[in-house]
């Protein structure tokens, strides 16, 4: 401010006289002009330079030299006015400016961000066949990186370098930083090389950029070695430098050289946002116990993490489930330096990871800790600890969460009565599940398809067949257009169990459209009612709509058949099973056994027996029996052994040795 006064009073003293002389019809001198351009210059009155360029350039006999035109480009270029610079550099009676002022409005167009006028003025420079300075390429690479033309920085920098005009460290920097932008890590490697054979050394900001690139690339041995070298080349890594090389490691999921960066890190060197990266790089490869350990060591430093890390640190644990120990310790991170303790972020992911984890006992004392302290976790925490109960025997936990989410909230929605209905159906609580639906629409709320196949699975484990046929009536009734065919599937899978094969055929009928997993529900119904020419109809259907069907489709219609004693039809689709791209598993191979000990095919036992072995497959004592007995109903229980030689090993001999002694396959083995 006290330099801005004073260069404001040399203004005025300047024009003063100019103004006086003026005044009384007399012309001022040629040094007065320039005296009074040289202090707008200096106190960046861009401005009073104008006017007094142009009070000079109307005197005729007074023509203005390249003195006057560099002090006003000067002056315009400190008062960032970038078109009073071109202005005064082009004007036609000019002399022609020096070096210095096209370098003064090259700046000023860099500054201002005009790249291709900056890039133009130095253009015109070298046709003027004035050798341009370091400033001056200096200007123009800024003004082009700054627009995020990186490639025209590139550009310039060659133009420099074939006009043989010596780079300085200002110019490598802004290189640096264009080929940062274009991604291009190995240029600014050889731009440092470069730099050495140029007998300069780089500086913490070239190394930085370099770093930088590294970690937008991933490149994280480089940045491990740069980083090495600092000390060897007289650089000292700053916590930029550091911190640049911590995030290649953790990008590139390196988390061991990230922590151990953390530890190695000087005192003055290591911030929060090291920590940070580590603590990142820890929970990305699922190292929750040393997450934790770090979690805690913050804590004894007393450094407080950033309000981004939380919520990041507890979205990872969502789908884990070892991470519940730091998920907690996480919460308690949270509570400890005042965070808010009602953030959904924070407290959802850690009821979850802990619901997953089974430690039901921390999970809901979590859940009664945020109903206390009225700090409710989201929805999607509390299907998450629902979503845990299933198959595992806590049905009171899931009874419990319900219950506190319909008194408390928040308010339970149809994926947390879905949740519900399936721990049910793991524990084969079929009135239960039944019984949630009825709750769901007496509270208003609509069930939808998702659920009501829940429910019917529920039945179908049960054999309640009828209850699955009577939700399927009243989902109809609700939606009068056609059911959704996962819901049909399901009730068809019911019914067959319960071996009600024409309610099957009549739901295979209201289908919209076939496929696959409802071929297997229908196909598993015509076994029970012993339909195989219905199986092999609806087999045909599958081609025409150019569905391949699976292991399971083809196991059920070799049971269809076998169940039917149509063990030549068997046959003959077995070609059709083994050209495509299906494995028979171990329950399509033991069906197969007894199709062909019904049909006395020793030699396709015996491949079929080779077959199994070869891919890993172990025939149960049913299917094995099933071709002992093939050799022996057929006349060659010579083979015996051999079948004995292809799947029998020393453990299977022992358990099945007792079983041989009974029946058809005594006499053969």
């Amino acid at each position: 401010g006290h330099r801005r006064n004073n260069a404001a009073d040399a203004l005025a003293q300047a024009l003063g006289p100019i103004r006086d002389l003026r005044g009384r019809g007399f012309e001022p001198a040629a040094q007065a002009y320039n005296a009074a351009a040289s202090a707008s210059a200096k106190g960046r009155q861009w401005r009073q330079a104008l006017e007094v360029l142009a009070t000079r350039t109307q005197h005729r006999g007074l023509e203005a030299d390249a003195f006057a035109h560099s002090t006003t480009v000067d002056a315009c270029s400190r008062g960032h006015f970038w078109r009073g610079a071109l202005s005064a550099l082009d004007s036609p009676r000019a002399e022609s400016p020096g070096l210095v002022a096209r370098s003064a409005a090259v700046g000023a167009c860099a500054r201002a961000a005009r790249w291709e006028l900056a890039v133009r003025a130095l253009d015109h420079a070298l046709e003027l066949r004035l050798d341009p300075n370091p400033i001056m390429y200096n200007s123009a690479m800024s003004a082009c990186a700054s627009a995020g033309e990186a490639h025209l920085v590139a550009r310039v920098y060659g133009r420099m370098r074939g006009e043989e005009c010596a780079p300085d460290a200002v110019t490598f920097n802004i290189l640096a930083g264009g080929f940062q932008k274009l991604q291009q890590w190995r240029s600014i490697f050889g731009l440092l090389e470069d730099m050495r054979s140029c007998s300069m050394v780089p500086d913490v900001l070239a190394c930085s950029l370099a770093l930088s690139s590294c970690s937008r690339s991933r490149r994280w041995c480089r940045a491990v070695s740069l980083l090495g070298r600092l000390s060897s080349i007289g650089v000292r890594a700053d916590a930029v430098a550091c911190n640049s090389a911590q995030s290649a490691c953790e990008r590139a999921g390196e988390w061991r050289s990230a922590v151990d960066m953390l530890h190695k890190g000087e005192p003055g060197v290591t911030d929060i946002i090291t920590f940070n990266t580590a603590l990142a790089a820890s929970i990305k490869g699922g190292r929750w116990h040393l997450a934790t350990c770090l979690l805690a060591a913050a804590h004894r430093r007393s450094i407080r993490l950033s309000e981004v890390t939380y919520p990041a640190a507890m979205s990872a644990c969502v789908d884990n489930d070892n991470a519940w120990i730091f998920a907690v310790q996480l919460l308690r991170s949270i509570r400890s330096e005042g965070w808010s303790a009602k953030n959904v972020l924070s407290r959802g992911p850690a009821l979850g990871a802990c619901a997953r984890a089974l430690r039901w006992t921390r999970a809901v004392s979590l859940l009664d800790l945020s109903w206390r302290e009225h700090a409710k976790s989201d929805i999607l925490a509390h299907n998450a600890l629902v979503r845990a109960c299933w198959g595992k025997q806590r049905w009171w936990v899931a009874m419990h969460v319900a219950d506190n989410m319909l008194r408390d909230g928040p308010r339970p929605d149809v994926a947390t009565w879905t949740e519900m209905v399936r721990v049910a159906e793991g524990l084969q609580r079929w009135e239960q599940a039944v019984s949630l639906l009825a709750s769901l629409q007496e509270a208003g709320a609509e069930a939808d398809d998702v659920l009501r196949t829940a429910v019917v699975s529920a039945c179908d484990g049960c054999l309640r067949w009828e209850w699955a046929l009577e939700l399927l009536g009243d989902s109809r009734a609700e939606v009068p257009s056609t059911p959704d065919d996962v819901l049909c599937s399901s009730v068809m899978t019911a019914c067959s169990r319960g071996r009600q094969w024409e309610a099957g055929i009549d739901l295979l009928g209201q289908l919209s459209s076939l496929d696959v997993a409802a071929c297997n529900a229908a196909v598993k119904a015509f076994q029970a009612g012993s339909c195989w020419d219905l199986a092999l109809g609806l087999f045909g259907r599958l081609s025409r709509q150019r569905l391949e069907a699976d292991v399971v489709s083809h196991s059920s219609l070799m049971s269809a058949l076998q169940a039917s004693l149509q063990w030549q039809r068997a046959l003959d689709e077995l070609p059709t099973m083994l050209q495509g791209s299906i494995e028979p598993n171990a329950v399509a191979c033991n069906t197969l056994m007894s199709v062909f000990d019904n049909a006395s095919q020793w030699a396709c036992s015996i491949e079929l027996l080779q077959h199994t072995s070869a891919n890993g497959l172990r025939p149960s004592l049913v299917g094995v029996c099933a071709a002992l007995g093939t050799c022996g109903s057929s006349g060659t229980p010579e083979l015996a052994p051999r079948i004995a030689e292809e799947v029998c090993d020393a453990a299977w001999m022992v358990v099945g040795r007792p079983w041989l002694k009974k029946g058809r396959a005594r006499s053969c083995a």
